[in-house]
């Protein structure tokens, strides 16, 4: 029966932008990457012999997007959660996945914020902002900028990894 049939299988609820102001192009590459990833574990026999199943809801691009996306994937009860491109939408849905008792897997948001809570079920595929920032403030101290010029956008991800280059650049 169809009720037999839907306890059985894995529901994956995926997460990412597709509509505006998100980088739908982004959230598409996540949903069909998602979608690629389950026919193939479905071709090899499942896990543990169960068929996967992605529902991906579209957040967006915004933390109130991804809210509400998480709230209808825990409605359809999914087992877990899994991507997200950006970071304050992925920042923002790490508590209510949490008290959810479900694992999240960030698939590409790099916000430190996202695993610095060091709770055992959120994951993340991506290495923390810092370490990027750092990166970059590394090439520009070791190729010799002394004076650098930062147009940013005014957001939680920008703001950190400025604070991380200006950082780095000011103790050089």
């Amino acid at each position: 029966s169809p009720t037999v049939r839907v306890q059985q299988e894995i529901r994956i609820g995926g997460l990412g932008p597709l509509s505006a102001p998100g980088i739908v192009w982004a959230g598409r590459e996540l949903r069909d990457g998602m979608a690629l990833a389950a026919h193939r574990i479905n071709e090899a026999g499942g896990v543990a012999g169960r068929p996967v199943r992605i529902l991906f809801e579209d957040t967006m691009g915004t933390p109130a997007g991804g809210l509400g996306a998480v709230q209808r994937l825990l409605r359809m009860e999914v087992h877990a959660l899994a991507g997200e491109f950006h970071s304050v939408v992925a920042d923002a849905v790490v508590e209510p996945v949490h008290r959810a008792g479900l694992p999240f897997v960030c698939a590409s948001a790099t916000l430190d914020a996202i695993t610095a809570r060091r709770l055992p079920s959120v994951f993340r595929v991506a290495p923390p902002q810092s370490y990027g920032w750092l990166a970059y403030a590394e090439f520009l101290v070791s190729r010799g900028f002394r004076h650098i010029v930062a147009f940013q956008e005014a957001s939680l991800y920008w703001n950190r990894g400025a604070r991380v280059i200006e950082a780095r650049l000011q103790a050089a």
